[in-house]
């Protein structure tokens, strides 16, 4: 079994706001049951009053299952500004942590 998503949410979370993120490269264990059960933003089982707003992805892929109330959605894929897909991630002190 497997849910996968490059940002997943679970449960209530007042107030939450999820943005500005570049979400991209998901991959899925060989293993799973539903190799395609995979998402770039996810919010499940009973996920609510959260904000998921401005977050760049090369797709919309996204779920929203079983979700509660007061959750809100806004501007989420491939044509968000590009200069939030470029802003996104570590800041600029900390991206030698990514060179291999």
């Amino acid at each position: 079994m497997s849910d996968t998503a490059g940002i997943y949410t679970l449960s209530a979370q007042p107030g939450t706001v999820v943005t500005r993120n570049a979400v991209h490269s998901v991959t899925m264990s060989p293993y799973v049951h539903d190799p395609e059960h995979w998402f770039y933003l996810y919010t499940d089982e009973g996920s609510s009053f959260m904000t998921v707003r401005d977050n760049w992805c090369p797709e919309e892929r996204f779920l929203q299952n079983a979700i509660g109330p007061g959750n809100h959605w806004e501007n989420n894929g491939p044509q968000v500004d590009p200069k939030i897909k470029a802003a996104a991630g570590l800041e600029p002190a900390f991206r030698d942590l990514m060179e291999p």
